[in-house]
């Protein structure tokens, strides 16, 4: 699929949501076309879940970024804002089942974030959550990039029949 497609998609449905709140979003896609071997309909699930969480976590007010780019082997999707609101000791469970950040009033079943790392990593892909200190962080989505003839660049371990363990 082409990734650029998916991402664009999810913005156009959550970009709505992030003005009815004040938030000032600016976008940034790659050049390079990013085509990525992946389910849609699941890979824009787990990107929703994400944004979501980042537009439900930010006051009014705040701005956020999204980027796609490519590097080397690998697409990264980057969803970052300059005042999220996640303490850093939450940030280290914010992927853990039913873990429920409180701040800034939000109501959530805790399990959004997780739903969305497991698709990612189902797609052999990473997501991770920096803070950046100043009150704001990044979601980081890394998935592999497909070549021109339609294979991955690089198999993933348990595609290449080695057990990653």
């Amino acid at each position: 699929v082409h990734l650029g497609d998916i991402v664009r998609a999810v913005c156009v449905e959550q970009l709505p949501k992030a003005a009815a709140k004040g938030l000032m979003v600016s976008q940034q896609f790659a050049e390079t076309e990013a085509v990525v071997y992946a389910d849609a309909a699941k890979l824009k699930q787990a990107l929703t879940n994400v944004f979501a969480y980042v537009i439900d976590f930010n006051p009014a007010g705040a701005k956020m970024s999204i980027q796609l780019s490519t590097l080397s082997d690998e697409a990264i999707i980057q969803i970052d804002s300059d005042s999220m609101d996640i303490k850093p000791e939450a940030a280290a469970q914010i992927f853990q089942p039913f873990f429920r950040a409180s701040e800034g009033g939000v109501v959530t079943t805790g399990l959004s974030l997780t739903v969305a790392k497991e698709i990612i990593e189902l797609h052999f892909g990473r997501l991770v959550f920096e803070t950046n200190g100043h009150g704001g962080g990044a979601f980081t989505v890394r998935l592999l990039l497909m070549d021109e003839t339609g294979e991955q660049e690089i198999l993933p371990p348990v595609l290449m029949g080695v057990n990653p363990d």
